[in-house]
């Protein structure tokens, strides 16, 4: 009874860190656009991309998953699948995103991790918007041909 009641309550402080809010049956997430206003809510943790979409296709996944680190001087950092990459990124207080040519080391792989980098680079680049939704935050284009969603992680 002891084990199931500290679930319950970890169960509980988990859905209130994600942001969840709970109407009737349904679970409703809520959702911010990430301005220059606060961006703060997405630097300092690694965010570990779940799901990579480019001009309408959904690509799987191989490998160490590719992901993004933000800091507080508008420096981006991460890993793309096989190799580490930075670069900057300034939102405007619209939450519209300007990126900097992102900059990356310079060694092969497998042929399928290093087309996922590719594209997951040019992706990246194309993003104008993020939003963040609980543990998951959300980056597009303005014509929603891409769509990488994240979810932090621990270093």
């Amino acid at each position: 009874m002891r084990t199931l009641c500290r679930l319950a309550i970890i169960g509980l402080g988990l859905a209130c860190l994600a942001g969840c809010n709970t109407a009737g049956d349904e679970t409703v997430e809520s959702t911010s656009v990430i301005t220059s206003e606060n961006i703060s809510q997405i630097v300092g943790v690694r965010w570990t991309l779940q799901k990579m979409t480019l001009n309408g296709n959904e690509y799987d996944l191989a490998g160490k998953r590719p992901y993004i680190e933000f800091r507080n001087n508008g420096q981006v950092s991460g890993f793309a699948s096989i190799n580490r990459c930075s670069g900057s990124m300034q939102l405007d207080d619209q939450g519209r995103a300007r990126w900097s040519p992102l900059a990356s080391t310079r060694m092969a792989g497998p042929p399928e991790l290093m087309q996922q980098e590719s594209i997951f680079l040019e992706a990246l680049q194309r993003v104008q918007r993020l939003s963040l939704e609980g543990i998951h935050l959300h980056a597009q284009s303005e014509e929603d041909q891409v769509e990488l969603v994240f979810r932090v992680t621990e270093k």
